[in-house]
């Protein structure tokens, strides 16, 4: 899980696209990528489509709110 994410990030670093402080950063954020992917799969199956949906409209509703008032 995330083999793609890793290559990527190699290719970006190897080409001189992401400096030291971009991969700094990756590091940091890293955790929380993975941690949510993790949560995401285990989550993923408890939910059915109408319930999924339901689910996804309502966090985007919430993004979407915070990203307005901030």
């Amino acid at each position: 899980m995330g083999g793609i994410s890793y290559a990527g990030v190699a290719v970006l670093a190897i080409s001189g696209v992401i400096g030291a402080s971009g991969l700094l950063l990756a590091l940091i954020l890293a955790p929380g990528y993975y941690g949510g992917m993790v949560a995401g799969t285990r989550l993923f199956s408890r939910f059915d489509d109408v319930r999924f949906r339901r689910f996804t409209l309502a966090l985007m509703l919430a993004v979407a709110t915070v990203i307005l008032l901030s």
